[in-house]
């Protein structure tokens, strides 16, 4: 993996975050949402992977991108929890 790489891994997990960020609204689809929710999950191990596999080609940036998006996709499992009660 060259670092090319694993910046279209960040990009995917920002996207990701970015695509169920706008979801949150209770007039969207609670299954789509945490479905989305569960795939930018999927991203971010395959991020924390790719670092831990690759120590030479991580910067600071590149662990504290890790760290933030690692935050925010937390943040998305506790809501899609939450909605997914209500819906139950």
């Amino acid at each position: 993996m060259d670092s090319e790489e694993l910046h279209r891994i960040i990009v995917y997990v920002k996207h990701g975050i970015a695509m169920a960020r706008a979801m949150v609204n209770p007039e969207q689809d609670v299954v789509e949402f945490v479905e989305t929710v569960r795939q930018v999950r999927k991203l971010h191990k395959c991020l924390i992977d790719a670092i831990a596999e690759n120590e030479a080609l991580v910067t600071e940036e590149v662990r504290g991108l890790a760290v933030v998006t690692g935050n925010l996709t937390d943040d998305l499992e506790a809501t899609a929890a939450l909605l997914a009660r209500r819906t139950h």
